[in-house]
């Protein structure tokens, strides 16, 4: 009786890295962790963490995001035509009176989500949600 390979059949080869079938797997499953982390840290860039006020393209307040389960904040500031009021809850952000005569401000409701903006654009007021991810307040020629 022969221990060696069988006439005809070829010795099984090793390899530290694994047939083919193995590295598409691991292949995979690296794609899939890089993926994973990618994605938690896109969500948590995405809580809101903060809100800031301008005048123009001056910032004037800034307020962290209220956790749940806290009160409202009104917060009122002037702007070129008089004083508007802003709502800041942990349900989300919303302008509650402007003095303009559109009220686009006041009728765009709530905002909860990192980035989001509300702009009276005749009282030169804007209100952004910042994220953790969010460094610049995205400005244009608006807020000149």
């Amino acid at each position: 009786m022969s221990l060696g390979p069988r006439r005809g059949h070829a010795s099984p080869s090793f390899s530290p890295l694994g047939n083919r079938a193995d590295r598409i797997l691991l292949l995979l499953v690296l794609l899939a962790i890089a993926a994973g982390f990618r994605l938690a840290a896109q969500q948590a860039a995405a809580l809101p963490q903060s809100v800031r006020i301008y005048h123009g393209n001056r910032l004037i307040a800034r307020y962290p995001y209220p956790q749940p389960g806290t009160p409202a904040r009104i917060v009122e500031v002037t702007g070129d035509l008089g004083s508007a009021r802003i709502s800041i809850a942990p349900e989300g952000v919303r302008m509650i009176h402007a003095p303009c005569g559109s009220q686009q401000c006041v009728a765009s409701g709530v905002h909860r989500q990192s980035g989001d903006m509300i702009v009276c654009l005749p009282n030169r007021i804007s209100v952004l949600i910042i994220g953790r991810a969010d460094r610049q307040p995205p400005f244009d020629a608006l807020g000149q």
